[in-house]
């Protein structure tokens, strides 16, 4: 099985370098089609692959490219899944109150488009920021979180230097 499907179950056997190469290809192919949701569905999951080989730098850049390939396609709920992968990734790199942003706008997001997390998604969801509320703090992480309810994803974006 090739593509991002492909990737997703060689990430799921362990088989980092497998998954990455799939995932590579179907982010190529979706690219030269111009189909914005391959493209977007293949780089959250190629930054997904690179995040479990440690590169969390990478994997940033990858989601970000993908929520603005969202953004232009105006898929707000693929936007919000984007967003999410995000926070856990700046998170692990140390940036609570940006992940608590992130998390929050994309909260809001779901809420306004009707799309809650799936079901096999939430477990790491809430595992994701329940670590990073415990370690950045229950008032602060709530506030950034209120903040980020409050943001366009632009804005959440925006407050990564902050």
């Amino acid at each position: 099985m090739t593509g991002a499907l492909g990737g997703l179950l060689a990430l799921g056997e362990g088989d980092t370098a497998l998954a990455y190469s799939r995932v590579e290809q179907a982010v190529a192919l979706f690219k030269e089609m111009r189909h914005r949701y391959g493209t977007t569905v293949s780089l959250y999951t190629l930054a997904q692959v690179v995040a479990a080989q440690g590169d969390d730098a990478r994997a940033q850049s990858l989601y970000e490219e993908g929520i603005a390939v969202a953004r232009q396609e105006g898929n707000r709920q693929m936007v919000a899944v984007g967003l999410e992968g995000l926070a856990r990734v700046v998170a692990v790199q140390g940036a609570l109150s940006w992940a608590a942003r992130l998390w929050g706008v994309a909260e809001a997001l779901r809420e306004t488009s009707g799309a809650p997390i799936a079901p096999r998604e939430r477990p790491a969801y809430e595992s994701s920021v329940a670590a990073s509320r415990a370690q950045l703090g229950e008032q602060p992480f709530a506030t950034a979180w209120a903040e980020g309810r409050l943001m366009t994803p632009e804005q959440a974006l925006a407050t990564r230097k902050q």
